[in-house]
């Protein structure tokens, strides 16, 4: 495997740059660690943005541990990398910043993932008193794809995950037709056969 690398390395004139800049192949190996762990985390990230909760859409249960995972292994790679180029650390050094930022970040997302949801799930609507409501569409939102909409309850914005049998886009206006329990709703646009 390492044969393997270092042709690509030389072929790519890759070995030269790194030797240039005055690091080793081992540490030439660690580069690549990090570029590849910041790639999944920005990865997972877009998609996240793009298409919603990639855990959701591929039907995992998820209780926060994807997130941050994924949050966790960009800041492995930018604590590891800042140390190895600006601080000048061992190779060994530099995985150990890394992992340490890491560890750190994990703990701090999971937590706060985990907490949010619980006092999320700690704020109790009344589902009945949810029909009727008028909202503004917060992720697009089809025919057998959730989507999010905003509304406020006693005062309170709320983000509520949403259903509908007809598109709608973001910023579209929506009411509340039915409940499926108290975080998700089915809604309709204002104006289509439903009263504001």
């Amino acid at each position: 495997m390492s044969e393997i690398l270092q042709e690509l390395l030389t072929k790519y004139a890759i070995d030269q740059t790194f030797r240039l800049l005055g690091l080793e192949v081992e540490t030439m190996l660690l580069v690549y660690i990090y570029v590849i762990a910041a790639s999944l985390s920005l990865i997972y990230v877009i998609l996240s943005y793009v298409i919603g909760s990639v855990t959701e859409i591929v039907g995992l249960d998820d209780d926060g541990t994807f997130p941050a995972v994924a949050i966790a292994l960009g800041i492995f790679s930018a604590c590891g990398g800042l140390s190895l180029f600006f601080m000048g650390a061992s190779p060994r050094g530099s995985m150990l910043f890394g992992l340490i930022g890491g560890i750190i970040a994990f703990t701090l997302v999971i937590y706060s993932i985990r907490w949010l949801a619980a006092n999320t799930a700690n704020a109790v609507f009344n589902e009945s008193a949810l029909t009727g409501l008028t909202g503004t569409c917060y992720m697009s939102i089809g025919p057998g794809k959730p989507g999010q909409v905003s509304v406020k309850i006693g005062g309170a914005g709320e983000v509520l995950k949403a259903w509908s049998e007809i598109e709608i886009s973001e910023g579209d206006k929506v009411v509340v037709v039915d409940t499926r329990n108290a975080r998700e709703v089915e809604v309709a646009p204002v104006g289509a056969g439903v009263k504001e």
